[in-house]
């Protein structure tokens, strides 16, 4: 109940902030973007506060800001509500009320006792924030790194569990409901905005919001062409993380917490960019509210600020006398700015942040990286922008473009040179750059540009005296039954690739031997496996519940039970923000020295982390007393035993040290040799040190992207004999 209050202090902050202050009286605007507007001064003033006051009182004070200045802007300026203008039929009304009731129950059903999207690194960033009270804080998989990630969403969570006392996991699936809604709402007011500003019919606005919302391909059509009939399960699931090449807003954006508020913040922004290129003058209010709007965008999706900046400015150097476009650029440019030297101040102690924007020109041209469509993130595949395979992902929007440009070049109407640029931009430079860290991750340069295309063009389109509605819906319908289904089994599974396959060979089974019975008794069974998968197990739950008062860090490859109580907890997986290699060290030298240098206190073996773990040396410091069993739990559905062990009294253990810490590259793990030597170090900080202060300033190195990782030295020996390098120690 509380959670609602404060979601109405932000609707109510919102509506009177846009009414009385900005003087929009349109409800079609007020009630989506009021509760966006709210949310964004919200986030920006818990960005500002947290780091001097914690998340709590800045929580408590940022609402009371929220409430005073709302009394402030209304008793200032008591504008007549019956000026209010609603500006719809009954019939639209009704239709728009379905469409929002329908799109809330699926997403419900989406999210109601499961695992979302990207869930479990941001369930343990938002609990990381909530157990500490503190904000910035380092990644929960690597405590004592900084690194300049988009955690608005999950400080704003974090602030609302904190007000409300409600899990973080409640707070998840209640924010992804509340924007999945929004979103459409937003789409939807948008549509209605640019339906007045270009002349349009009013009546196709519902359904440009819908495409915006489902964001549509022609995948579907790809699979029965290319493949068996069977291949079109995959292709369903391929709503999920990376399944295709895009599908990062829409609907499928909603369950990446990342995104679930970037995506209504950036339908606000785009709409106060109208307003403010309407205006006669400079309108400073506008641009305040795009500055605060933009900063919150920033916090939730960078990329978007990016293509929005890349855009402004595209449209500065071409329309270089208007000032109304330079200074929305400007904004933007100092948020990245301003972002960029924060992020930098606040890693000063650290070696190194991974550089997500660390940007190079593409010279596969005409090919380029993206994820593969149904495969996990380091499965890339290289494609050639001319191929069928580009074609069917996103060949529909090329075609939309082709329309709309010619529509532009014709009409020119209004926005039709920011709209234009905002385009190109979006369609141009993902094939055109590579992102150096994360090569596919250039291709979500393409969003907003795809979605926001899809809206546009459909309003185009069903003004024009081409009405093929049929066709509109041809193209639609796919969409609307990924929804569907993923409420139906959840969202979440289609990350769940070896499920994917195992029911994908069912259907091929059935194909064979047309056994209908045993088909349909199979596809439950892996249903039930698979929802049992991404639902938080009772073991896990039972783990947590021990270590919700306990400090000290955790390692496990199954680290939700640490994640739901905010326990930072070391991944012993390949790829863990390029950890992986110190924490297989530590399972497999179990080196105490090292234990302790990570100040790791917790062990958690499940079947999974016992394949990593040093059994003999494991069973050795039991019976010398260091490591204690604290908890054991089953999992009844998978008949799994899993034990929580304690790393005890070992502080004045003897050191015999097994390993050095030695240096990596980002994403790889593997040492690698500078001056044909490989160089060791005892601690991490002797590592960390020596890159700052000496290879760093070295400009032959300064190109490098500097991991440490522990390294046994068994590996380190064999990698040294193997190419012939010298082991060089550093003090």
């Amino acid at each position: 109940m509380l959670i609602i209050l404060i979601f109405f202090l932000f609707f109510l902050f919102g509506l009177i902030y846009n009414y009385h202050f900005l003087r929009i009286r349109n409800a079609i605007y007020l009630l989506p973007f009021s509760f966006v507007l709210g949310i964004a001064f919200y986030t920006v003033l818990l960005y500002c506060l947290c780091p001097f006051l914690g998340v709590f009182k800045s929580s408590v004070i940022s609402l009371l800001v929220l409430f005073i200045s709302s009394l402030i802007l209304y008793f200032k300026d008591r504008g007549s509500l019956k000026e209010l203008q609603l500006a719809t039929t009954l019939y639209e009304g009704i239709c728009l009320a379905l469409v929002v009731f329908l799109i809330g129950f699926f997403t419900h059903l989406s999210v109601e006792n499961n695992i979302l999207l990207d869930f479990k690194f941001h369930l343990s960033a938002a609990n990381y924030i909530l157990r500490s009270d503190n904000f910035p804080f380092g990644y929960s998989n690597w405590p004592e790194l900084i690194i300049p990630y988009h955690y608005a969403f999950d400080l704003f969570s974090a602030s609302l569990s904190s007000l409300s006392k409600t899990s973080i996991i409640n707070v998840f699936k209640l924010v992804a409901i509340f924007s999945s809604v929004i979103t459409f709402l937003s789409a939807y007011s948008i549509a209605r905005f640019l339906s007045n500003q270009f002349d349009f019919n009013k009546s196709p606005a519902l359904l440009a919001a819908l495409f915006f919302y489902f964001s549509t391909n022609l995948l579907f059509f790809d699979s029965m062409i290319t493949s068996s009939g069977s291949n079109l399960f995959k292709t369903i699931c391929s709503i999920g993380l990376h399944g295709s090449i895009f599908n990062d807003l829409g609907s499928s954006g909603i369950f990446l917490p990342s995104l679930t508020l970037g995506i209504p913040l950036f339908l606000l922004i785009m709409y106060f960019l109208f307003l403010s290129f309407n205006s006669k003058e400079l309108d400073k209010k506008l641009l305040f509210s795009i500055a605060v709007i933009g900063f919150a965008l920033f916090q939730n999706a960078e990329y978007i600020v990016y293509v929005l900046c890349l855009t402004l400015l595209l449209c500065s150097l071409i329309s270089y006398k208007n000032i109304k476009l330079l200074i929305p650029y400007l904004i933007f440019a100092f948020i990245i700015v301003f972002n960029s030297i924060s992020f930098k101040l606040l890693s000063s102690e650290f070696s190194y942040i991974p550089g997500f924007l660390d940007i190079t020109f593409n010279s596969h041209f005409p090919k380029f990286l993206a994820f593969g469509r149904f495969g996990d993130l380091k499965d890339f595949r290289e494609i050639n922008i001319f191929s069928w395979q580009t074609f069917s992902e996103i060949g529909l929007f090329f075609s939309f473009l082709v329309f709309t440009l010619i529509w532009f070049v014709k009409k020119k109407p209004n926005y039709s040179l920011f709209l234009t640029a905002f385009f190109l931009v979006s369609f141009i430079f993902p094939f055109l750059i590579l992102i150096k860290s994360s090569p596919p991750d250039s291709m979500r340069i393409l969003h907003p540009g795809l979605e926001f295309l899809s809206l546009v063009f459909i309003l185009y389109f069903m003004n024009s005296k081409y009405k093929l509605k049929w066709i509109i819906t041809i193209f639609l319908i796919p969409s609307i039954l990924k929804l569907i289904l993923s409420g139906m089994f959840t969202n979440s599974i289609y990350l769940n690739y070896k499920y994917i396959d195992h029911i994908n060979s069912l259907i091929e089974k059935y194909s064979i031997d047309k056994d209908f019975k045993t088909f349909s008794s199979d596809i439950k069974f892996s249903t039930n496996i698979m929802k049992e998968s991404i639902t938080v197990n009772p073991m896990d739950e039972k783990v947590a519940k021990y270590l919700k008062d306990k400090n000290g860090y955790g390692i496990s490859l199954n680290p939700l039970p640490f994640d739901l109580v905010g326990v930072p907890c070391y991944m012993p997986r390949a790829g863990s923000i390029s950890r992986g290699r110190t924490f297989r060290t530590v399972l497999d030298t179990l080196d105490l020295s090292l234990v302790k240098e990570l100040k790791i206190k917790w062990l958690y073996l499940d079947p999974e982390t016992d394949k990593y773990i040093n059994h003999l040396k494991f069973e050795q410091l039991i019976s010398q007393g260091y490591i204690k069993k604290a908890l054991e739990v089953n999992d009844d559905f998978n008949y799994k035993k899993s034990t929580l062990y304690e790393f005890n009294n070992f502080e004045n253990a003897e050191s015999n040290q097994s390993y050095y810490w030695t240096l990596t590259k980002y994403i790889e793990d593997e040492p690698i040799s500078l001056n044909n030597s490989l160089y060791l170090f005892k601690t991490e900080n002797e590592a960390n040190d020596y890159i700052r202060n000496v290879l760093l300033k070295d400009s032959g190195f300064k190109d490098y992207k500097f991991f440490t990782n522990a390294v046994s030295k068994e590996l380190i020996d064999f990698y040294a004999d193997k190419n012939g390098l010298k082991l060089v120690s550093r003090p």
